[in-house]
């Protein structure tokens, strides 16, 4: 892989974002060849970083809202990357496909109809799915809207029962930061 200082800063205020916390425990995991499902595609920021982290390998990339979809093309063709994206129109409820890496980032589309939402049920039905092939998953909950709330407080619960000797589950958040977003990362052991 390239080095990662080229995708995530490494400094200070790094670690005061949610994303690019996410985004390094992404870069650390990964290989070139590796093949990863973005679950959220929103405005394709994240499946653009990930394209960019596994050159040699493969980003599907799942979103239920055709202008979210069309936005991340754009994106995506932009930088020259479309080879190595697939768009799915549907929802994350079940992948077409295997992938070393599954990452969700929760909620709603920014600037868009906040109606539109992730579904705690759905989600876990979804990352229960990835669990099948995923050698890690990564949620980014965002717990200042109701439902992402639900969704963090679901996560959160099921990920603590998840067998310690087949996955390790880890949930960081800022303590000091009243409903800030908070991260979930699962890693299966004795991967690959």
């Amino acid at each position: 892989m390239q080095n990662p200082s080229e995708f995530v800063p490494v400094c200070p205020s790094f670690w005061e974002s949610v994303r690019l916390f996410a985004r390094a425990l992404w870069v650390t995991f990964l290989r070139e060849d590796s093949h990863v499902i973005d679950a959220t595609c929103g405005k394709g920021r994240d499946t653009l970083f990930l394209a960019k982290c596994v050159p040699q390998g493969h980003v599907y990339s799942y979103d239920i809202q055709s202008t979210a979809l069309a936005e991340a093309k754009r994106l995506i063709d932009g930088e020259g990357k479309s080879k190595q994206v697939t768009f799915f129109h549907q929802s994350h409820t079940s992948f077409e496909q295997n992938a070393d890496l599954v990452v969700y980032n929760l909620g709603y589309l920014p600037g868009s109809d906040k109606t539109i939402c992730t579904q705690p049920k759905d989600v876990l039905e979804s990352v229960e799915h990835a669990q099948s092939f995923a050698q890690a998953i990564c949620i980014t909950c965002y717990p200042g809207h109701l439902s992402g709330r639900k969704e963090e407080e679901l996560l959160h619960a099921y990920s603590k029962t998840l067998d310690a000797k087949l996955w390790t589950a880890s949930h960081h958040r800022w303590v000091n930061r009243h409903l800030c977003p908070s991260l979930i990362w699962l890693t299966k052991i004795n991967r690959r």
